[in-house]
């Protein structure tokens, strides 16, 4: 879900900003309406939606593939956007141009290598978001397709020792996580401090 949310939010940002600049708002209004839908509501939404469907969307993959997407797009979006506006992806696109670079050739090879770190950043948001759900997995996949959060409340019932230990690994992740967006963001403002 990560990578397919990425490319599509690249896509969806290139397009806005070169050819249509007026749509950006709406664009940005659609990626920001997953932070007011409750996991709850997602997933009896889309259980409603599909279960009943002979098309492969009523699989439960499918369904928690496609929930995910929805999920982190805000959290993907936003630090795409952000590092877009940071390194004034016009003036990059129009110099590349200038040199015979096609506008798509462009963005690929000068802007997204230039916004890694964002992209790296808002990946590991999402897999932070990801990995700690609960409730979408849950409902969606029921305890078919068991993630950590679900093995951790399955453990709780039976090891009150084994459940330490998971908690444990739970937060080591976790803090990794977070150390490797704080070293990449500082690393991203040093690197902006040096060109200036």
């Amino acid at each position: 879900p990560i990578c397919l949310t990425i490319v599509i939010v690249l896509l969806a940002l290139f397009v806005t900003t070169i050819y249509f600049p007026k749509l950006e708002k709406y664009v940005q209004i659609i990626c920001m309406i997953p932070y007011t839908i409750q996991g709850v509501i997602l997933s009896v939404s889309i259980l409603s939606l599909y279960v009943g469907s002979s098309t492969f969307l009523s699989n439960r993959l499918v369904m928690l593939f496609g929930a995910y997407c929805i999920i982190i797009l805000p959290y993907i979006y936003q630090g795409i956007r952000n590092g877009m506006r940071a390194v004034n992806m016009p003036m990059l696109l129009e110099a590349a141009e200038m040199l015979g670079a096609s506008k798509l050739y462009a963005f690929f090879k000068v802007i997204v290598p230039n916004i890694l770190s964002a992209i790296i950043v808002s990946s590991l948001l999402a897999v932070g978001i990801i990995f700690g759900d609960y409730v979408l997995i849950r409902n969606l996949a029921g305890t078919s397709f068991p993630n950590l959060q679900i093995f951790l409340y399955q453990t709780m019932k039976s090891d009150s020792t084994k459940s330490s230990a998971v908690f444990v690994v739970i937060m080591l992740v976790t803090f990794i996580i977070t150390a490797i967006v704080l070293f990449l963001k500082s690393r991203e403002a040093k690197g902006r401090k040096q060109k200036n």
